[in-house]
């Protein structure tokens, strides 16, 4: 499979929105003869006519009007990939999710959470709950761990507990 020259796409995209080689030869900062030998190629590869010529402007070919379709879709694309890479850091940060027993005080949770940022980069949930909620919730995986005030009744080996003033030195482990 051969690959299209993204080059030509915009080359030939801003010839047919300018609706001439000297418009988007001033627009693209290309010279005229070099636009028209890249048309020329991107024309000769595709295998079809994408303009008549008529003076000195370019009438787009109904051939040319099916390829503007999927030129602007891809610029599109291109325009959507270029913004959301400047939040790549936050898409790609893993996400924690904490339950919060609603009795625990927010100075412990603000500790808890200020030690988890600096050990690793995650994007971090936090779901309140009662005691009971949140056990549930971590026993189906639907959070990764949560900082309470009891002791739960059983622990799988894939779960274990440990006192509060034994979370930051657990939470530097991680």
């Amino acid at each position: 499979m051969q690959w299209t020259n993204l080059h030509h796409l915009k080359y030939f995209l801003t010839i047919a929105e300018e609706g001439s080689l000297s418009g988007a030869s001033k627009k693209l900062l290309v010279g005229q003869p070099a636009l028209s030998a890249q048309l020329k190629s991107f024309e000769e590869w595709l295998g079809v006519a994408l303009f008549q010529r008529s003076g000195k402007k370019l009438l787009i070919t109904p051939a040319g009007e099916y390829v503007l379709k999927y030129a602007r879709a891809i610029k599109n694309l291109e325009e959507e990939l270029l913004l959301n890479l400047q939040h790549a850091d936050d898409m790609l940060k893993k996400e924690l999710v904490l339950g919060a027993q609603e009795s625990v005080p927010k100075t412990i949770m603000g500790h808890a959470i200020a030690v988890i940022r600096q050990v690793r980069p995650v994007r971090l949930k936090i779901i309140e709950g009662t005691g009971d909620e949140l056990f549930g919730l971590l026993t189906s995986g639907k959070i990764d761990f949560f900082i309470g005030n009891f002791k739960p009744m059983s622990e799988g080996k894939e779960m274990f507990y440990m006192s509060l003033g034994k979370v930051k030195a657990a939470l530097n482990k991680l």
